[in-house]
């Protein structure tokens, strides 16, 4: 769905700001929902703002992307872009670590989680979240790379004429009646 949500980004950036019903806005139903790095650091490059942007709930990106078993680099780059919210609690009380933990998330992530949460919430105490955010934007520029040869390639396909196929064989006879097999 990257592209389409480039798609719609580009014919109405707005939305990236748009909340809906429950006050949550597009990069909280992402990362609710299992959204990967490229897809995540698409919308936080057209919403930077919203890492830091509760929903109606006061539940923040991370604590969804913690709560789902978000990838490491999805909660790096929300912890690059909202360093605090590693030690913002969700209404239930818990911080995103205690979230990752009792999702079962990945250990890089709860370690991630917990260091950055140790830190106060500065940034300071992430291990290596330059590394992932890096990663991040390596592989938007990779996705975008491989979806301009796929439409190049695709173009390029269509543009020629279709090759007649052979006539299909069908189980049955020209006279109607079924192949003796």
């Amino acid at each position: 769905p990257l592209p389409l949500i480039r798609m719609l980004l580009q014919a109405h950036a707005p939305s990236a700001v748009t909340r809906c019903h429950k006050g949550m806005l597009p990069l909280h139903h992402a990362v609710a929902n299992g959204a990967d790095a490229a897809t995540t650091a698409t919308l936080l490059d057209a919403n930077a703002t919203g890492a830091a942007t509760a929903d109606s709930e006061g539940r923040l990106p991370l604590h969804y992307a913690a709560g789902r078993r978000g990838g490491v680099e999805t909660v790096a780059a929300l912890l690059v872009c909202h360093p605090e919210a590693a030690t913002t609690a969700d209404p239930s009380g818990m911080l995103p670590a205690a979230l990752a933990s009792a999702a079962r998330a990945a250990p890089d992530v709860i370690e991630m989680l917990r260091a950055a949460e140790s830190a106060g919430g500065d940034g300071e105490g992430a291990p290596n979240t330059d590394q992932y955010y890096d990663s991040v934007g390596e592989r938007v520029f990779f996705n975008r790379e491989r979806e301009s040869r796929q439409s190049n390639a695709k173009r390029a396909r269509d543009s020629k004429p279709c090759a007649r196929l052979p006539p299909r064989e069908s189980a049955h006879s020209r006279s109607g009646r079924p192949k003796r097999m």
